[in-house]
């Protein structure tokens, strides 16, 4: 199941998802957990569209699925969902 989680944060899209922002929304530790698994490969597709960011990561534990994380501007303001473990318990992850 498919959930949306939101943040209200407001300002446009330009003003929003850059990396200092998304640093201090999820936190140091889980920003450079999202770092980690760049550097490590594990990102591996990213897609920007008008107003929205989306990516596929692949897990560290083998035989499981990959994840989709997306980040996004609504009216009232920046949302987010992702597939992992994580995601599904309506908690930011990488």
């Amino acid at each position: 199941m498919r959930r949306s989680h939101h943040m209200i944060v407001g300002g446009g899209i330009a003003n929003i998802l850059h990396r200092e922002t998304l640093a201090m929304i999820v936190g140091s530790r889980l920003f450079e957990r999202g770092e980690q698994c760049f550097a490590a490969g594990r990102v591996v597709k990213t897609d920007a569209g008008i107003g929205e960011l989306r990516g596929v990561v692949k897990p560290q534990e083998a035989g499981r699925a990959s994840y989709v994380t997306r980040i996004w501007v609504r009216e009232e303001g920046l949302a987010y969902e992702c597939t992992c473990p994580m995601g599904e318990k309506r908690q930011f992850c990488k």
